[in-house]
């Protein structure tokens, strides 16, 4: 099995907006978020996906946004993640380290803002450790 992964995220937000009218005295236009959006081979294609590509992917499906308990529940369960990788690495130097709940909470937010989803985790770890390594 092969899988093709990427972020295309100028489909989305052209796909996932719908106009509707407003009530009322205003009569512009505003845009509604629509959760269910299917991705076509064309849209793949104008989003820069190379045909010769595009031609082997049998399936096209589409993942949501982390929220932030998604992203809290990836520090905490994920096997060998950014947590147990600083873990080992202190274990290794012979230092104890514990991460509180706000901490991970914190890091989770802060991923979250960034909007990059659970790939920021581990830098964001790092980078929240690199004045304690420096002592």
């Amino acid at each position: 099995t092969i899988i093709f992964m990427g972020a295309f995220a100028d489909i989305y937000k052209e796909k996932s907006t719908e106009k509707s009218k407003s009530i009322g005295f205003a009569t512009d236009q505003t845009n509604k978020p629509n959760k269910k959006i299917e991705v076509t081979n064309e849209d793949l294609l104008k989003a820069g996906m190379p045909p010769e590509f595009l031609g082997r992917i049998p399936i096209v499906t589409n993942t949501e946004e982390l929220e932030l308990e998604d992203l809290v529940e990836i520090l905490y369960k994920s096997k060998g993640g950014a947590i147990d990788e600083e873990k080992e690495f202190c274990k290794g130097l012979g230092v104890t380290i514990k991460f509180t709940s706000g901490y991970m909470r914190e890091i989770a937010k802060k991923a979250h803002e960034s909007k990059t989803g659970a790939r920021n985790l581990r830098k964001l770890v790092r980078e929240s450790l690199s004045y304690a390594y420096d002592e």
